[in-house]
């Protein structure tokens, strides 16, 4: 016999198969339960670890103000909602990020620099935290390495390609 538990519909008392929250009469309540269960782990997860130290809940801190959403609308009209690193290679990329050209984790004095910001792809913005990695030391845990800043978008498109297979 399956393992069975209580429903978690209020006021229900029909058993929910094992792996599941909520009975076949209330299956449709379980995917907002998910979605919320979720939304929690990454609320708590943000909280708790990601932002735990004093300079990431700083950066975080200025994702949240007026001046960083004025700042993201400009960017994304002047880009024309197109993904810069894809312009730069001949491809037409809706973008969905508003990125720091130069990381703002180790440039903090460009954070609100408009020239300092393109929009990007997700993909684009994946491969370029990838370089940023290697190549500034970015990310917890890692070592910076006092490279030089790149400020130019063609060669950054260029060095992050390297890390798409």
């Amino acid at each position: 016999m399956p393992k069975v538990r209580r429903c978690r519909h209020v006021g229900c008392h029909s058993y929910a198969e094992s792996g599941s929250f909520f009975c076949t009469n209330h299956r449709d309540d379980e995917i907002r339960y998910e979605r919320s269960n979720q939304y929690m782990q990454q609320k708590m997860y943000s909280k708790i670890k990601r932002y735990a130290e004093p300079d990431k809940a700083e950066q975080n801190k200025f994702y949240h103000t007026k001046k960083w959403r004025s700042l993201r609308s400009i960017v994304i009209d002047r880009d024309l909602n197109l993904c810069q690193y894809c312009r730069v290679n001949g491809k037409l990329t809706e973008g969905k990020i508003v990125d720091h050209i130069m990381p703002s984790e180790l440039f903090a004095g460009h954070r609100a620099d408009l020239e300092n910001l393109v929009y990007c792809c997700q993909s684009c913005h994946h491969y370029k935290t990838i370089w940023e990695q290697h190549y500034y030391g970015t990310g917890k845990n890692n070592k910076r390495t006092g490279n030089p800043p790149i400020r130019d978008i063609k060669i950054i498109s260029k060095l992050m390609m390297m890390y798409k297979h």
